[in-house]
């Protein structure tokens, strides 16, 4: 890693890590009160920067990554859960549950029991909280009285368990990433009896950057690696300004933990790695829901065993399954919305149709995520600081499912039935719980 000394940044993260004074609080408008409680709770900050591959702190200079670095604790990967897409690796980080328990399987699902498609575009369903398995962390906390602002989260607009954050924010892509960190900071500041005591940040330019470049090449996915650390250094500054960045020790009040994240890696694709579904199968008859890497097929059931057969071993870089076939460490099998045949590429290889790479000649080259999460190019990025973490330790990969747990010890929740577990990451913090 790559290191400029700033002045500034030195004093931020020393801040961050409990030297720095609380300063004033700006009060955003429309602020209620709340539980008492919320003025003793520890407050954390859980940062995703989507799409930052493990191994993109080597790309490029990021002074403010490499600092928070050598002051927090880092891993040397994280691994996310499969499918390594977007959605189901966010909410898997919130709750503890593999995707294929969590029942966000996907960007793109089908619910047999609904009989109802879920996908980003269609708001009515992402707000809709039938979709949503096991308990956020956001609704554990919000039901023992702290006040929460996951901010752009998936998930975080659908009531779940009968709970909605403090703060609702339907995601919108055009507000500045720097409005971002401001209004959440904001919220963070608020004073004691009101202030959010878990929050979050999403912020997608490094994965936006990555799904149209050449993610190992392409000096534009190196020019949003920088963008992403400028934010970082922006971030720590603000947490600084607003006196969140650290305990004043003599008075009790809690500081801030920062855990920084990314939901998977990107591996590059080529024109050549392209796996062309209509040349194999009757595409409507085998009712595509979700497609690259991981295809998710729903045909009619009397069609299930005849579109398998010919999917399968039709194409040497596409593995097709039944559903009780998935192998069992993607923990993909039991819930309902798991297709009735899946099939997951190779790594860098695009599954589409003739007519798609006709029409987009120029998506080539570009990067793909959400092959097998073990694939070291799907690995994602994990940083951690604060008064509750060890400072200057590199750790081994951990897997995103503990995450969770972890965030729990840190807020004093008491977690729920998840797959994760505490001891699998107790060696990040300061003292062991």
């Amino acid at each position: 890693m790559t290191f400029r000394p700033v002045a500034l940044l030195v004093l931020l993260v020393a801040a961050l890590l409990g030297c720095a004074s609380p300063g004033p609080s700006p009060q955003p408008d429309g602020a209620e009160p709340t539980d008492v409680r919320a003025e003793h709770a520890p407050q954390l900050l859980l940062v995703s920067i989507d799409g930052f591959r493990w191994d993109f702190l080597e790309r490029t200079e990021t002074p403010h990554l490499d600092r928070l670095a050598e002051v927090g604790v880092r891993a040397r990967r994280l691994i996310p859960s499969f499918p390594s897409k977007t959605f189901p690796n966010h909410y898997t980080l919130v709750t503890g549950l593999y995707p294929g328990h969590h029942g966000l399987v996907a960007n793109n699902m089908w619910d047999p029991e609904f009989s109802a498609l879920y996908t980003l575009g269609r708001r009515d369903e992402v707000a809709n909280g039938r979709w949503y398995g096991g308990e956020p962390i956001w609704v554990a906390a919000e039901r023992r009285g702290l006040r929460t602002s996951p901010y752009f989260w998936p998930g975080s607009v659908a009531e779940i368990g009968g709970l909605r954050p403090t703060w609702v924010d339907p995601y919108d892509g055009d507000v500045p990433n720097r409005a971002r960190i401001d209004l959440v900071l904001d919220r963070l500041a608020l004073d004691p009896a009101r202030r959010a005591s878990f929050a979050t940040l999403y912020f997608s330019l490094i994965d936006d950057a990555a799904h149209r470049y050449d993610p190992d090449r392409a000096p534009e996915v190196a020019a949003a690696i920088r963008t992403a650390d400028d934010l970082v250094g922006y971030l720590l500054e603000g947490l600084e300004r607003r006196g969140l960045a650290g305990s004043d020790e003599t008075s009790g009040a809690p500081g801030i933990d920062l855990i920084l994240v990314s939901d998977h890696g990107m591996a590059a694709n080529a024109p050549e790695r392209a796996i062309l579904l209509d040349r194999l199968v009757d595409i409507e008859t085998a009712n595509v829901i979700d497609w690259n890497p991981v295809a998710a097929f729903w045909p009619a059931p009397e069609a299930v065993e005849q579109i398998y057969a010919a999917l399968h071993g039709a194409h040497p870089h596409l593995s097709v399954y039944r559903r009780e076939e998935i192998p069992d460490r993607f923990h993909y099998r039991d819930h309902q919305r798991i297709p009735p045949i899946l099939g997951i590429a190779d790594e860098g290889w695009v599954v589409t149709t003739s007519q798609e790479l006709e029409n987009n000649p120029g998506r080539f080259p570009g990067g793909s995520h959400g092959y097998d999460n073990e694939l070291i190019s799907m690995g994602a990025l994990f940083l951690a600081a604060g008064p509750s973490f060890r400072s200057g330790a590199v750790v081994e990969p951990l897997r995103n499912v503990h995450v969770y747990e972890l965030m729990c010890h840190i807020l004093g929740l008491p977690p729920t039935a998840n797959d994760g577990d505490l001891a699998a990451v107790r060696h990040l913090l300061r003292s062991a719980p």
